[in-house]
């Protein structure tokens, strides 16, 4: 059960990042440089065998491994749609987000403080979060 319902959120959340996420553009010239250079440095990383490695180390093995591979073979101007940052690091789809969304939007401070605080940068090419897309357009 708890398999099909990561899928499921696997598959939503590529939905919408194809419904709501704008593409990117091609590398521009300026950005090409830094690209290579992760590249190279990702590339001259060592892959880490986790065949006697404990359960835990295991896992953070197989995270840098996968961060590695994505590095090498995905845009890294899109690092915050990668499965292994958005399991690890970037918590998009949450169902307690929208509750406490909800509850900023209706706290007297929310035009003077709340909303300008989660306008996020578009750094990493974040999915647009469905209830609220201003947060991660850069709209107000």
């Amino acid at each position: 059960m708890k398999m099909e319902i990561n899928l499921l959120k696997k598959k939503v959340k590529k939905s919408l990042g194809i419904i709501l996420g704008k593409p990117l553009l091609l590398p521009t010239s300026e950005e090409m440089p830094f690209l290579s250079e992760l590249k190279n440095t990702f590339l001259n990383m060592p892959v880490f065998e986790i065949t006697n490695a404990l359960p835990s180390e295991a896992a953070w093995l197989n995270n840098m491994n996968r961060l590695r591979e994505l590095v090498l073979n995905q845009d890294p101007r899109e690092f915050l749609r990668w499965d292994v940052v958005s399991n690890t690091m970037f918590i998009s789809f949450a169902p307690y987000i929208y509750t406490e969304l909800k509850y900023l939007m209706h706290n007297a401070n929310w035009d003077t403080r709340c909303r300008p605080a989660i306008i996020e940068s578009s750094i990493g090419h974040p999915i647009p979060y469905l209830f609220y897309q201003a947060s991660t357009s850069g709209r107000k």
